[in-house]
């Protein structure tokens, strides 16, 4: 039954119309063009160096080209891919931490209108929201029974998140996990997670091609981390300004047509968490607080952003559907 509806939803008609706006057939041309030239390190646009994004959407995209050939429906193939992963983790967490919820979870996941939406586009966003998603979701699973595998797979996926946007997904994780410390008043489980083989398998995974591409490429640095990480942060230089609410709505209509009932259990898990105060140290308590903050801080992180598209706010989808599971 999941994989009829992931199919439906993600993967169906990917090539009944062309590749929209500025960006989709941007980054389709670039995979295009690595593939061409056999170069798996330099994105390149119009045969140029075009470093203002990291790799995995692009190594996913040739990998389609090779195995489909090259077409709209295969520029696409990463996103639907990676939003299936997305909902079988959710699947699979909720099976073993939360069973009876697993097929419920998955399935209002993978059909928010916001995942619908960017599993069918050729974008960065939907690589790092599943890696993010699988990430945070295998951090918990680590804190919940103590299995240093799902440390392991929390490290591993945030630096594909690393390889999928950039700083942004082990910022994200950082802010996530602090403030949860701080929510249970245990700010050991900071430390606990800074686990040495984890931290070497995140610079085992992320720092390669990094590393690479700088030395092929000196420019790459202030291109990618100065203009189009910091400065579009902070700035209005890419034109993009819109109000410090621009996700409210944007967050609204990614969660349709679960909407209300999202909001209904937000309102509740932070009620729990106000009036229990000891709510924090129950295992299924502790977890929706958890979802709270995983859903609150990055909205209100890429609030304060300068720059803002809908695209960058679809990492907190996945924890506002785990409310209604939950």
């Amino acid at each position: 039954m999941l994989a009829g509806f992931c199919a439906f939803f993600f993967f169906f008609g990917l090539s009944y119309f062309g590749l929209l706006g500025a960006d989709e057939p941007r980054y389709a041309q670039v995979a295009r063009e690595m593939l061409a030239r056999h170069d798996w390190i330099t994105p390149t646009l119009g045969g140029q160096p075009w470093l203002e994004k990291p790799i995995l959407y692009y190594w996913q995209a040739m990998l389609a080209y090779k195995i489909f050939g090259v077409s709209d429906w295969a520029a696409r193939l990463p996103s639907a891919v990676d939003a299936t992963l997305m909902v079988v983790a959710v699947f699979m967490f909720l099976q073993r931490f939360r069973p009876g919820f697993q097929l419920d979870g998955a399935l209002i996941t993978a059909s928010a209108a916001g995942v619908v939406g960017f599993a069918r586009a050729a974008s960065m966003d939907m690589p790092l929201a599943s890696v993010f998603t699988i990430a945070m979701l295998a951090w918990y699973a680590w804190h919940e029974n103590g299995r240093k595998l799902y440390l392991a797979l929390f490290y591993a996926f945030i630096a594909l998140g690393t390889l999928a946007k950039g700083p942004i997904a082990p910022l994200l994780a950082a802010i996530i996990v602090v403030a949860f410390a701080v929510a249970k008043k245990d700010l050991g489980l900071v430390v606990k997670t800074l686990w040495v083989p984890g931290v070497l398998t995140f610079l085992v995974v992320a720092i390669p091609w990094y590393a690479t591409v700088q030395l092929r490429n000196p420019e790459f640095f202030r291109i990618f981390i100065l203009e189009h990480n910091l400065s579009r942060f902070g700035t209005n230089r890419y034109h993009h300004p819109q109000p410090i609410w621009f996700y409210l709505p944007v967050v609204i209509g990614g969660l349709l047509p679960w909407v209300v009932f999202v909001i209904a259990a937000l309102f509740e898990n932070v009620r729990t968490w106000w009036t229990k105060k000891d709510a924090i140290r129950q295992s299924e308590d502790a977890f929706k607080i958890f979802l709270v903050i995983w859903f609150i801080l990055p909205l209100l992180f890429f609030s304060l952003s300068k720059s803002k598209l809908p695209g960058y706010i679809l990492p907190v989808l996945p924890p506002g559907t785990l409310f209604l599971a939950e």
